[in-house]
């Protein structure tokens, strides 16, 4: 069965307790979460595909804040316990499916245990810190290093090397204009670092993309190696593939 990373960490009764509550869901490609949803009164869980966490501007800007796939839970304000703010969730890449469940019932099952629940707040802490890069990258990077790094988040939390994503996606993503974008895909291809189809990117050397991403890439999968449990493309292909 495909299981969500922090969840597989946490003492069985717990899990049995969270993945036995509330219901599934599953959003398509370019689908939404509920708006009504991501205010702190649900807590959705994903095992597998990718949504992008996204804010919208009053004068109708999106930016991306952040991402989640199987190592994590949206939205914040539901694990903190408090209200939340305005925001989008979009699956991000192909099909993003998990269970959803109501923030009093996770809070009830959490709080039965202190492992979880310590869990939880370093969980919050690790998404923190990877809006934080995001953040940084906007302000400080290139697109050329935005894309790369991009391109490596979204492989972390994918089995195989095949991201289902088109250029128009990878410019949102990127703040950047499609016509950059795809020249510097086109560079990333003839480096040998990709392959692309239709629809479709391939990755073919992690190693190249790191040197693309001039350490943008690595700030919060860090924190999580270091202080939850080693989360990158080997466990990702690992655990969503069983």
């Amino acid at each position: 069965m495909i299981q969500n990373l922090l969840v597989g960490l946490m003492p069985q009764a717990v899990r049995d307790d969270l993945m036995g509550a509330g219901s599934d869901f599953e959003f398509l490609v370019g689908e939404q979460a509920p708006l009504n949803m991501l205010l702190g009164s649900h807590v959705f869980i994903v095992l597998e595909g990718v949504g992008a966490k996204l804010l919208l501007s009053t004068g109708g800007k999106i930016s991306e804040i952040g991402m989640v796939g199987y190592e994590g839970m949206f939205p914040l304000s539901a694990l903190l316990d408090v209200p939340g703010v305005p925001g989008l969730v979009v699956s991000q890449l192909g099909r993003m499916t998990g269970r959803v469940l109501r923030t009093k019932d996770f809070q009830a099952i959490i709080r039965e245990s202190a492992e979880a629940s310590a869990l939880i707040r370093r969980y919050v802490l690790a998404d923190i810190t990877q809006t934080a890069s995001n953040l940084m990258a906007s302000e400080q990077s290139s697109a050329r290093v935005r894309i790369g790094r991009w391109l490596l988040m979204c492989h972390d939390r994918t089995v195989g090397d095949l991201l289902e994503v088109t250029h128009e996606v990878l410019a949102q993503m990127a703040f950047a204009h499609r016509p950059t974008v795809t020249n510097i895909l086109h560079e990333l291809r003839d480096r040998g670092m990709i392959e692309m189809h239709r629809g479709q990117v391939r990755i073919l050397s992690r190693a190249g993309l790191n040197v693309i991403a001039e350490g943008a890439y690595g700030l919060s999968e860090t924190y999580w190696r270091d202080h939850i449990v080693p989360f990158g493309k080997d466990v990702a292909d690992d655990l969503l593939a069983a």
